[in-house]
């Protein structure tokens, strides 16, 4: 309890202290999804016309907390106050059921007091209810002792499915569950993997159902990955991925204005047919530029993991420019934040080491961070990443106590 008093105060005091800004962008299609939901104009971004292109899991929530208490972004962002507290508490759970007291209660603060997540909790995105989402399923997947107790595992399926009904990049992690409980060799190995694809799968059908009523496509969550594969396709030629965007603005704009897009009933198929069409291109010009490509995706791994994440805090200019201002505050934000990630990740690679002694609790964590890593094909954005972080820091603390653990002994065998 005290673990959540701590996280809750601090989430809930930066919510009040800092101001709610203009929503744009993503935050802005949310916003708007969920209060036509209130106002009966039905899932759509265009009051009436049905949207295909946002996952629903974060919207509804918005749409409910709307519904209770009016077009309130405070009760969202205090509503997340209250899981981002909650997912604290999952990974104090998760770290103990792999490594021990003192590294769950470190890994469990280190959650509470992350000024990253912390700062999420006052945006109206889905990265706070997909993060106690996902770590919700890896808790009841661990929880389940690979299986043995089936209405865990059946709970982490359906979990996985409302995760992946609010960020579409997990719709493969079943695969990931499976192998798991394959490779630790329970009892029963294809019944056990059987129940999560079953439950995870009855979990999206009525999601499912509703894109295929209203587009005509097996759409099970959203569209959207076309965008992804074509500005990585452009930087590929050597484009900029400000260049590879506008291209894709304009495509999107003579979209809309083409027949039959211009006709009212025909308007909601506008970002189906932008998804295929992005999808296409950009598949032939990664075959056209395999080379170009390959080096890419291997140079990306580093970027997506690496940062400070500072555009959160609004730290979101190059450094060149805050050191040619003289701006020291937002260096010192900028840089220290990435000292303290390069840390989190080094530190992380030795508990890595450390957990191959317990590695049947430990190989769930080490396939999800392998898993996140899909992302350097056709994505860059470090915000993809960010649900993994915790698990980096159940990681990292278990390679500090290590470290301390095995310096110790060197201490004492000296003194001997």
């Amino acid at each position: 309890m005290m673990l959540f008093a701590i996280a809750l105060s601090l989430r809930v005091f930066y919510v009040l202290e800092v101001p709610q800004g203009k929503l744009v962008g993503d935050a802005y299609e949310y916003d708007t999804i969920a209060w036509h939901l209130v106002q009966g104009a039905g899932y759509s971004i265009e009051q009436n016309i049905p949207a295909s292109k946002r996952a629903p899991g974060f919207p509804f929530m918005l749409a409910l907390i709307y519904f209770m208490f009016g077009h309130s972004y405070a009760a969202v962002t205090v509503f997340q106050s209250l899981i981002g507290a909650a997912t604290c508490i999952l990974i104090y759970y998760i770290a103990r059921m792999i490594y021990d007291e003192r590294v769950a209660r470190a890994s469990g603060l280190l959650m509470c007091f992350y000024p990253i997540i912390i700062a999420y909790t006052n945006l109206i995105l889905s990265e706070t209810l997909f993060i106690f989402l996902f770590s919700s399923t890896i808790f009841l997947f661990m929880k389940s002792d690979y299986g043995e107790k089936r209405i865990f595992l059946l709970a982490s399926g359906f979990f996985l499915g409302l995760t992946t009904l609010t960020r579409a990049t997990t719709v493969l992690y079943p695969f990931v569950l499976a192998l798991v409980i394959f490779l630790v060799k329970t009892r029963k190995p294809v019944l056990k993997s059987a129940m999560v694809f079953a439950v995870f799968i009855i979990s999206m059908i009525p999601w499912t159902a509703r894109n295929y009523r209203e587009f005509n496509i097996i759409l099970p969550v959203c569209n959207g990955g076309g965008i992804n594969i074509y500005y990585t396709a452009y930087m590929a030629c050597g484009y900029t991925f400000e260049e590879a965007m506008d291209v894709i603005s304009t495509k999107y704009e003579r979209l809309k204005t083409s027949h039959p897009f211009c006709e009212d009933k025909y308007k909601k198929f506008v970002d189906i047919q932008l998804d295929k069409v992005l999808k296409k291109e950009g598949m032939q010009l990664i075959r056209d530029n395999i080379g170009r490509y390959s080096l890419l995706v291997v140079r990306r791994p580093l970027r997506l993991w690496w940062s400070s994440f500072s555009s959160v805090l609004g730290v979101d200019r190059p450094l060149r420019d805050y050191v040619g201002t003289r701006d020291y505050m937002r260096i010192s934000v900028r840089v220290g934040l990435l000292a303290f990630h390069a840390a989190v990740l080094l530190l992380a690679l030795v508990g890595m080491y450390k957990s191959l002694q317990v590695w049947k609790t430990a190989l769930l964590l080490l396939m999800t961070i392998l898993y996140f890593n899909m992302h350097i094909l056709f994505d860059f954005c470090n915000r993809l990443v960010l649900p993994v972080y915790p698990y980096l820091f159940i990681f990292a603390v278990a390679g500090i106590y290590y470290l301390k653990d095995n310096l110790s002994v060197l201490v004492v065998k000296k003194e001997k």
